[in-house]
């Protein structure tokens, strides 16, 4: 944490206090309910809640998402824009 992406220039320290972003008042908690592991990545759902999330509301309500919530929106002139299971949003000129 502490990227451009959480409302933070990455040069200015985030102090964290219990799933709370000190330096914004960002509450972020997380929660990993199965993983299975074996040959290859492991696979798992994490859900997150991110009090700074956007307005739209997901499969799991307003301001959650999950890993494996993971998309591409194209932009204009053929740009593309990644949007992470995490929230983390990059953009493809």
């Amino acid at each position: 944490m502490g990227g451009a992406e959480n409302g933070n220039p990455a040069d200015i320290p985030v102090h964290m206090l219990d799933g709370v972003n000190t330096t914004n008042g960002n509450v972020l908690l997380s929660d990993a309910h199965f993983q299975f592991q074996g040959v290859g990545p492991t696979f798992g759902l994490q859900i997150v809640y991110n009090s700074q999330a956007g307005p739209g509301i997901t499969p799991l309500g307003r301001k959650w998402t999950h890993n494996l919530n993971v998309y591409l929106e194209p932009l204009s002139l053929g740009a593309l824009r990644l949007h992470k299971g995490d929230g983390e949003t990059i953009d493809y000129p």
